[in-house]
């Protein structure tokens, strides 16, 4: 009875493509943000995003040429977002699409980090006994 219920499964996976599952946003910030999801079958996983419903962009996975089960995308690279804006995205693992039941999923950026440049410091380390130190790791709060 188990091998027939695995049987049934597999041809329901295979007839029907994969299901996606566990969709999770994460690292948002003011030009992009994270996107991790499972699927029952490994495959090649993207994301379909916009500033409509109409979507129109699309990142892949950065191991795109790997079929996964475990699926992250990161979107807003190596070309950034629009900070401060409302996304929608789509999730696909092969020919399967996830559009949260026809809603779209939604994601914010972040407001623009302000960065005033750089305010580089020069000098020079010495030990506890006056020699020049080499390869120091500076740690800055």
């Amino acid at each position: 009875m188990k091998k027939f219920i695995v049987c049934l499964m597999f041809l329901f996976v295979s007839s029907f493509g994969s299901a996606i599952s566990n969709v999770t946003v994460s690292n948002v910030n003011d030009n992009g943000f994270t996107v991790t999801w499972w699927s029952t079958s490994s495959e090649v996983g993207s994301i379909q995003y916009g500033t409509t419903g109409a979507l129109g962009s699309t990142a892949g996975d950065m191991r795109a040429t790997q079929n996964q089960i475990i699926h992250s995308v990161r979107v807003g690279w190596p070309s950034s977002l629009l900070p401060n804006t409302l996304y929608y995205f789509d999730v696909i693992s092969g020919t399967t699409v996830d559009n949260n039941n026809g809603a779209h999923y939604t994601v914010k950026t972040g407001v623009a980090v302000f960065s005033p440049g750089l305010d580089p410091r020069y000098g020079q380390t010495f030990d506890p006994n006056w020699v020049q130190a080499d390869n120091v790791y500076y740690e800055m709060w």
